[in-house]
């Protein structure tokens, strides 16, 4: 039985000196091979949110490949959507853009003629907040950002607001 303790023990003891041994070779092999994914990671978190140009494939191993491939796709196809998204707002304000001046302009007219009729200057005032809108729509088209990185250029009074809302309800109530 001793015989076999001290065998036992003679064939284990080289397994406890190599096997530290053979933990770091096996991380060492192990973060070589993951390298390519922390390298297309890293490249992925520095990119810009904007930034929709493809990832370049050739410094990537085959296997991240397909990945690579999806990715440009979906970079190519939120691009087109931006674009898309861009062109519509210029349209949209475009077509706008002429009603609402005419309504505006015909208001005018209107308010020139009964200057006291409270519901032409109501009117007058909505119709100058959606040309305002319509403006901001069309500078916000000519710009080259997209609508989620815009940032407000201006700020407005809430009193404004809330006393203009009250104050047409007040007249829609005398109306009543």
């Amino acid at each position: 039985e001793a015989f076999a303790w001290e065998l036992a023990g003679s064939m284990f003891i080289p397994y406890l000196i190599i096997l530290p041994f053979a933990i770091f070779a096996l991380a060492a092999i192990i973060r070589r091979g993951l390298k390519p994914i922390d390298d297309f990671k890293n490249e992925l978190k520095e990119r810009d949110s904007e930034e929709l140009t493809p990832i370049e494939v050739h410094d990537y191993p085959q296997e991240l490949l397909p990945t690579i491939d999806e990715m440009n796709r979906l970079f190519e196809r939120i691009s087109k959507a931006q674009n898309e998204q861009k062109q519509f707002i210029a349209d949209a304000a475009h077509e706008l853009r002429t009603p609402v001046t005419a309504l505006n302009l015909q208001t005018k007219i209107l308010l020139s003629q009964f200057p006291e009729h409270e519901s032409l200057q109501n009117l007058s005032k909505g119709l100058a907040r959606i040309q305002h809108l319509v403006t901001q729509l069309l500078a916000l088209a000519k710009q080259d950002v997209t609508l989620s990185m815009v940032e407000p250029t201006g700020y407005f009074q809430l009193n404004d607001v809330a006393l203009n809302c009250v104050e047409q309800l007040v007249n829609l109530a005398m109306q009543k």
